[in-house]
């Protein structure tokens, strides 16, 4: 039971996107700031930036929003299988015997004494599960492209994806978990 669930790609870009959204968010009201500070130095006729920094400011709160949404996800989960996320999604090491957190240890250290097949079987179940749970909260394909797939980090993790960039990630999470 090897085999990954292939979730619908909109589902892992946001979730692949999820550990950096804080910090861009953080980046992106640094940047809107200083760009409308320093607007007496630009090149560009007012209107034109003034426009710039109304679109960067939505984009700063779709980020928010985002972050938000996937949180109150998050929070439905229990801490198996938030643990069982972070491997997959969030954490650079992908070996889950390994990957011992400070804070719920005994959840990491319980998921290092699963088989192989009973560690992926559990990872094909819970993206499933979250995929569902991210549609059912309303977050659809369309609303992604319509609302978020313009954003310069969601286009990154999206081309990451095209370029097979998760296959890779998922061949390193099996070869580190032997």
């Amino acid at each position: 039971c090897k085999e990954v669930i292939d979730l619908k790609k909109y589902v892992k870009v946001v979730l692949y996107a999820y550990p950096t959204l804080k910090t861009i968010g953080e980046e992106y009201a640094i940047h809107i700031s200083n760009k409308a500070l320093l607007s007496y130095k630009s090149q560009k006729p007012a209107e034109e930036l003034v426009e710039y920094l109304a679109k960067e400011i939505i984009y700063k709160q779709r980020l928010e929003w985002l972050k938000g949404f996937l949180e109150g996800i998050m929070d439905k989960l229990d801490d198996t299988e938030k643990a069982l996320l972070r491997l997959r999604y969030f954490s650079p090491c992908k070996n889950r015997k390994k990957e011992i957190q400070k804070e719920n240890a005994e959840v990491y250290t319980a998921i290092a004494t699963w088989t192989d097949s009973s560690y992926f079987r559990r990872q094909n179940k819970l993206a499933k599960k979250i995929e569902n749970m991210i549609e059912n909260a309303g977050f659809s394909e369309e609303i992604y492209q319509k609302d978020f797939a313009f954003i310069d980090i969601l286009q990154c993790v999206a081309r990451f994806l095209d370029r097979g960039g998760e296959g890779k990630l998922q061949e390193k999470e099996r070869l580190e978990n032997k």
